[in-house]
């Protein structure tokens, strides 16, 4: 980890400063100090006491635990734009989860007592930062029933559904492009890479899904919604 000053105008991309004139961003980066981390590097660790937040100016970042089994999960990658930290600098409690850097990574970091000020006096954020949160608690919601009622190769379905999109080629037609590895779809839903693979084989076998590279088509969205209910036979 390397730090300093930020330059330029860092915070252009951030989105929850989208309303913001520039000279008022540039203010708001004096405030902030420039965080760099190289892939695989961990920016805290669950129970971690800083209460600082972050802003991603460059790079990826994962946000990850533990399962029962100790088994590490990743519960999100959060990218250039997006922003964390923000629980602990509300509430002064000790991290929720852990971070790490997936690829090289620069983040604008904001002390909670900053943090909170901007909240006061730019309501709009305060907004924004509201509805974000309140995003991350439906898909933690979510995560939860999946993994309470689906079975592990339901659940892979289910990642899959959520990570498609609408294709912009084909009407009608949902893809993934890029295509997370194997390995890391399997941390998100507390499985193995072995049952990821099994699963997308079946998949790819019965015509639900097709393989171009680092993408990944669905044809027909709705099967896929029923093979996620039902697990019905792909064979």
């Amino acid at each position: 980890m390397t730090n300093g000053q930020l330059e330029g105008d860092p915070l252009g991309t951030i989105k929850v400063f989208g309303n913001l004139s520039a000279e008022e961003r540039q203010r708001l980066v004096r405030n902030c100090v420039r965080l760099k981390f190289a892939p695989n590097q961990v920016v805290f660790d669950k129970d971690d006491e800083n209460c600082d937040v972050m802003f991603i100016v460059r790079g990826k970042v994962a946000v990850t635990g533990y399962s029962i089994s100790g088994k590490n999960i990743s519960f999100d990658e959060l990218t250039e734009g997006d922003f964390f930290g923000e629980l602990a600098a509300i509430d002064g409690e000790p991290r929720s989860a852990s971070v790490i850097a997936v690829t090289p990574s620069e983040l604008a970091v904001l002390s909670p007592q900053q943090f909170q000020q901007l909240l006061t006096d730019y309501p709009d954020i305060a907004r924004r930062v509201m509805r974000r949160m309140a995003e991350v608690i439906r898909k933690s919601n979510e995560r939860i029933m999946d993994f309470a009622t689906l079975s592990a190769q339901q659940r892979v379905c289910s990642e899959i559904l959520k990570m498609a999109r609408p294709d912009a080629a084909v009407p009608g037609a949902w893809s993934i492009y890029p295509l997370p590895t194997q390995g890391a779809i399997a941390s998100r839903i507390d499985t193995s890479r072995e049952t990821v693979a099994r699963v997308v084989r079946d998949l790819i076998k019965g015509g639900v899904v097709l393989r171009k590279g680092r993408a990944m088509f669905i044809p027909d969205k709705k099967k896929l919604e029923v093979l996620t209910n039902r697990l019905l036979d792909l064979h």
